[in-house]
C-alpha cells in the first residue's frame, strides 16, 4: 500500500486549474480510501488479538479442567481397584464358608444350615454387585493379577519348604489318600502326607483323655455335581462363576483344603468343636507340631496351611 503521491507542487504542474482539481481529488478520494483500509485492517488486528487471547484463556481452561479429570480418573480407579478388591476377598471367604458348610453337612447338619444360611445372605449382596459389567471387568483384571502374584508366591514356598522343612511340618501332598483310625471309633480320610502325624495327634490327644475324630477328604466330583445342579451345565458356570451367582451359593471346586486332603473338621466326643473348649485349647497348644493349624473363623478347622 502506497501513500498518496500528490503534494501542493503537483497542482502547480497541472496544465490548467481544472486539472490541478481533478488531481486533487483524485489523490484525496485514495488517500480516504486507503485510510479506510488502514482503519479495517486496524480493527481486523484488534479482533485477531481478542480471539487469540479467548484462545488463550480456552486454552488454560482446558488444560486445568484436564488435569482435573486426569485427577478425578486416578481417584475413581483407585475406588474401583479397592472396591474390586474388596469384593474379591469377600467372595473367597464366602467360597471357604460354604466348602465348610458342605463339609459340615455330613457331622454337624444343623451348624452346616446355620452357616449356608448366613452365607446366602452375603451371596445375595454380592450377587447385586457382580451382576455390574464394570465391576466385573475390574474384577476379572484384579483376579488375574491376584491369581499370577498367588501362583509366583506358591512357587516360591513351594521351592522354600523343598529347601528345609521345619520340624512338625508336613511334607508336600502326594495326591493319595490315607484312612486313620480313630481312637474312639471311625476314621478319617485324608492325603498321605498327612496319615501319619494325624494318627499321632489323634493318639496324643486321646492320651489326654479327649475323643477326637471329625470329617477330612471331600471328593471334588461331589463338589462338581454340587455346582452343575445348582449353578450351570458350562465350564464357567462349574469352575468360575462366583458362589454367589448360584442357587443356592456354592462354592467353587478346588476352593476347599478338604479336597485336596489337607484339611480336617475336628469333633470332640461326637460334637464339633467349639473355641474355649477343651479340645480347642489342646489343639491350639499342640497341633501345630503335627503340621496343622487354625483357621481362625472356624475353631473345628484345621488344615496344613490354615485355610
Amino acid at each position: 500500500m502506497n501513500p498518496p503521491a500528490g503534494t501542493a507542487l503537483d497542482a502547480m504542474d497541472a496544465a490548467s486549474a481544472g486539472d490541478a482539481s481533478l488531481k486533487a481529488s483524485i489523490v484525496g478520494m485514495q488517500h480516504d480510501a486507503d485510510a479506510s483500509i488502514l482503519a479495517r485492517l486496524h480493527d481486523a488486528h484488534e479482533e485477531l488479538d481478542a480471539h487469540k487471547a479467548a484462545q488463550d484463556d480456552a486454552a488454560r481452561r482446558a488444560a486445568a479442567a484436564a488435569d482435573e479429570a486426569a485427577a478425578a480418573l486416578e481417584d475413581l480407579e483407585a475406588a474401583q481397584s479397592q472396591e474390586a478388591a474388596f469384593v474379591l476377598e469377600v467372595q473367597a471367604r464366602l467360597d471357604r464358608n460354604l466348602a465348610e458348610a458342605e463339609a459340615l453337612a455330613a457331622i454337624d447338619p444343623a451348624l452346616a444350615a446355620q452357616l449356608k444360611a448366613q452365607e446366602s445372605q452375603i451371596a445375595a449382596r454380592l450377587e447385586a454387585i457382580r451382576t455390574a459389567n464394570e465391576q466385573r471387568r475390574a474384577l476379572e483384571v484384579l483376579r488375574r493379577a491376584q491369581a499370577m502374584a498367588a501362583e509366583r508366591q506358591a512357587a516360591q514356598e513351594r521351592a522354600a519348604a523343598a529347601a528345609a522343612a521345619p520340624a512338625g511340618s508336613l511334607g508336600p501332598a502326594t495326591g493319595s489318600l490315607s484312612d486313620v483310625a480313630c481312637p474312639g471309633g471311625g476314621s478319617l480320610t485324608v492325603d498321605s502326607s498327612l496319615a501319619a502325624n494325624l494318627s499321632a495327634l489323634l493318639g496324643a490327644a486321646s492320651a489326654a483323655g479327649l475323643n477326637m475324630c471329625g470329617g477330612g477328604y471331600r471328593d471334588p466330583a461331589g463338589q462338581v455335581a454340587l455346582r452343575r445342579s445348582h449353578c450351570g451345565s458350562s465350564h464357567y458356570a462349574i469352575y468360575e462363576a462366583p458362589s454367589s451367582a448360584c442357587s443356592p451359593p456354592t462354592a467353587r471346586p478346588g476352593t476347599s483344603m478338604h479336597e485336596r486332603g489337607l484339611a480336617i473338621d475336628f469333633t470332640c466326643g461326637g460334637g464339633t468343636i467349639g473355641r474355649g473348649s477343651a479340645c480347642f485349647g489342646w489343639l491350639a497348644n499342640h497341633a501345630a507340631g503335627y503340621g496343622l493349624h487354625n483357621l481362625p473363623s472356624e475353631p473345628w478347622h484345621w488344615s496344613a496351611d490354615g485355610s
